[in-house]
């Protein structure tokens, strides 16, 4: 979708994605929700995120991770704290770690803690931008603390394009299991420790079954193959660097 340039469309894009996110998500059985993203059959996925999110939990924290930044970098340098956007010692080049760190953060919160944290954080992002103005917003350097870059471009990256983002993902590992919930065993689901691992219980993976017999899986997954479009920013981390890195403001500046 085109690119927000003024506060209607940023709040309208924001909605619309974060809707048809929530919308996949209602969509998906328990099973689905709570089972292990495997990738490992594509090697055309060599970027950074999809080793490092391996559940629906991650991708929930790792949005709601960046929704924390950003309220807390706009409410630091509004109260008069100079602050830039990553915490140190992260940099454009060098998030890929932090992304790490976000996932670590999460991995002991449950789904149903990271659903609920998302819409939280989600709600306050609406209500932060909404506080400001076109001009403030989308006029370059209108805030000294924001460089370069437009507010209303940091703010694109963390919503509407991120949800993009964290929607072409879950899609991705939709397309990829149902034929792993009908011919492989149960995976581990998601958060278990290694050394407490359970096995997805058969009636989960029976409810899995009949709910791909009745063909609603391969409805979510039918089409053409995930595209990543222009999103080309990568991280340095867990596989090494791929792409540019970019901060927000430019082509493929989703914070993946």
């Amino acid at each position: 979708m085109t690119r927000p340039t003024t506060k209607a469309t940023l709040l309208e894009a924001a909605d619309t994605q974060f809707t048809k996110l929530w919308d996949l998500i209602d969509s998906m059985s328990a099973a689905e929700q709570e089972s292990v993203f495997d990738f490992s059959a594509d090697v055309t996925k060599k970027e950074a995120h999809w080793a490092r999110d391996t559940c629906l939990r991650d991708v929930l924290g790792h949005l709601h991770g960046w929704h924390q930044l950003l309220l807390a970098w706009v409410g630091a340098n509004q109260t008069g704290e100079s602050r830039p956007f990553l915490p140190e010692p992260y940099t454009w080049r060098t998030y890929g770690q932090m992304n790490v760190e976000l996932c670590r953060k999460y991995e002991q919160t449950s789904l149903a803690q990271a659903k609920q944290l998302l819409l939280t954080s989600h709600d306050e992002i609406v209500r932060l931008i909404k506080r400001f103005s076109d001009d403030e917003l989308f006029e370059k350097s209108h805030f000294d603390w924001t460089g370069t870059t437009t507010l209303g471009s940091y703010c694109v990256s963390t919503t509407s394009s991120h949800y993009e983002w964290a929607i072409k993902k879950l899609r991705a590992h939709l397309k990829a299991s149902p034929l792993d919930v009908l011919t492989q065993p149960p995976r581990p689901a998601c958060g278990v420790t290694p050394d407490r691992r359970a096995m997805v219980s058969e009636r989960t993976r029976s409810a899995a079954n009949s709910r791909l017999a009745n063909s609603r899986a391969y409805q979510l997954t039918s089409g053409s193959p995930v595209s990543w479009g222009p999103l080309t920013c990568s991280e340095g981390a867990l596989g090494g660097s791929r792409g540019r890195h970019h901060q927000p403001g430019t082509q493929g500046d989703v914070p993946r």
